[in-house]
Parts: C-alpha cells; structure tokens; sequence
C-alpha cells in the first residue's frame, strides 16, 4: 500500500513538469514586458512624515 504514495508523488512531479513547460513555451511570446518598476518601487517606499 505504500506503494501508492510514490504513485501520487510521480503524479504530482509529472502534472509540475507539464506546467512548467507550458509556462516556458507561454514566456517566450511576442509580446514586451509592461516596465513598472518606478511607480511600483515608489509605492514601497518608505515615506517619512515632514519630509515631501
């Protein structure tokens, strides 16, 4: 019965596997990346009170 556990772990490894490729084939698309890097790095800074 233990043997069913490596069963679903082979599963779970196989179904990882899989979407990971789906993921790399979807990445490599046309399509240029959006540049938020200023309003998301302003947005976490930290803000000081008196200090505009």
């Amino acid at each position: 019965m233990a043997w069913a556990g490596f069963g679903v772990l082979g599963l779970a490894w196989v179904l990882f596997l899989s979407t990971r490729a789906v993921e790399r084939r979807r990445a490599g698309r046309g399509r240029p990346a959006v540049e938020e890097t200023a309003p998301r790095a302003a947005a976490l800074a930290p803000r000081r009170l008196g200090v505009p």
